[in-house]
């Protein structure tokens, strides 16, 4: 089998199965977090050795014409990116199985929604068209609100407010896929469109909000520090700090680079708003009174600095 599929299988399947054994069987929870996460790590890095890839739909006469489709595709770009998801992934089960006490955070459904989370993270990377993109990161957002929502008082809250930001930009990402389909482009990750043109230039914009809303960029970054401030410590590295911040920048990576010729206004438009999260970001991090809200700003800053 190949790579693309373990790294998104495995982790699925055994988070699957933890949430399954819930609190009856922790200590195999653990196990299959630890398993589900070494592995596709080293699927991950050997993909990104390897450099390109592409995973196509199965020799099947009922595909019809679909056969020989390119499902997952795998180059430089989101090989490094895919082997710093399940990195984080791993670091994160760790420190969890050392330091997490309370019961809620140190039974199957926590190693579960990770491990689900991680997959839905790799499959959103691999895609090698929108519409693939599109239904992991759709997928995503449900195990990362459970997460949050382990979280201490007030956790709920920030929970809510990340689905419904996240969940609203996923409405964007559809109507840019939709656009693109009417404007006869296609949905493929891999070409350059022209923004000259008024329906693509919508179409950018509309993914580029999602991409937004999970990087943090502003004005969609305000879920970011109530979740730094509320959820729980290792979720904090995992989601906001980490993945979704690579995930997001990684998609505005790949549109800007590879799916549009961004010139002129876009371009303009993108380097203004990404220079208003640097300066803005920072400067609220310096009138915080709370350490982790004070982090979760610093983190909006930096990762978009970089």
């Amino acid at each position: 089998m190949s790579p693309m599929l373990l790294v998104i299988a495995v982790p699925l399947v055994l988070g699957a199965i933890a949430l399954v054994l819930g609190r009856r069987l922790a200590p195999l929870a653990r196990l299959l977090a630890l398993v589900g996460t070494i592995a596709p790590l080293c699927w991950a890095v050997r993909l990104w050795l390897n450099g390109t890839g592409v995973w196509n739909l199965p020799q099947w006469e009922f595909l019809g014409k679909y056969k020989d489709f390119a499902v997952f595709n795998v180059d430089a770009l989101n090989g490094f990116m895919l082997a710093g998801v399940c990195f984080f992934g791993l670091i994160t089960v760790l420190y969890s199985i050392g330091s997490v006490k309370r019961d809620e955070l140190a039974n199957g459904r926590f190693y579960g929604h990770i491990l689900i989370a991680l997959a839905a993270a790799s499959g959103s990377l691999l895609a090698n068209n929108f519409v693939i993109l599109a239904i992991f990161w759709g997928f995503m957002g449900l195990p990362f609100y459970l997460l949050i929502n382990m979280g201490k008082e007030g956790s709920d809250t920030a929970a809510k407010k990340m689905f419904i930001i996240t969940g609203a930009s996923d409405s964007f990402l559809l109507l840019g896929i939709a656009l693109l389909l009417a404007s006869g482009v296609g949905v493929g990750l891999f070409g350059k469109a022209d923004t000259s043109q008024g329906a693509i230039a919508a179409a950018y914009l509309c993914l580029a909000a999602a991409a937004f809303a999970k990087a943090g960029g502003m004005p969609l970054h305000s879920w970011i520090p109530d979740v730094a401030e509320t959820a729980p410590v290792s979720i904090v590295a995992f989601l906001p700090a980490s993945v979704d911040k690579l995930l997001g920048i990684y998609l505005l990576a790949r549109i800007s680079l590879h799916s549009f010729a961004v010139t002129g206004w876009l371009a303009n438009l993108l380097m203004i708003l990404g220079a208003i999260t640097i300066v803005a970001a920072v400067s609220m991090a310096l009138i915080q009174h709370n350490l982790r809200r004070l982090l979760g700003f610093h983190a909006v800053s930096v990762r978009w600095a970089t």
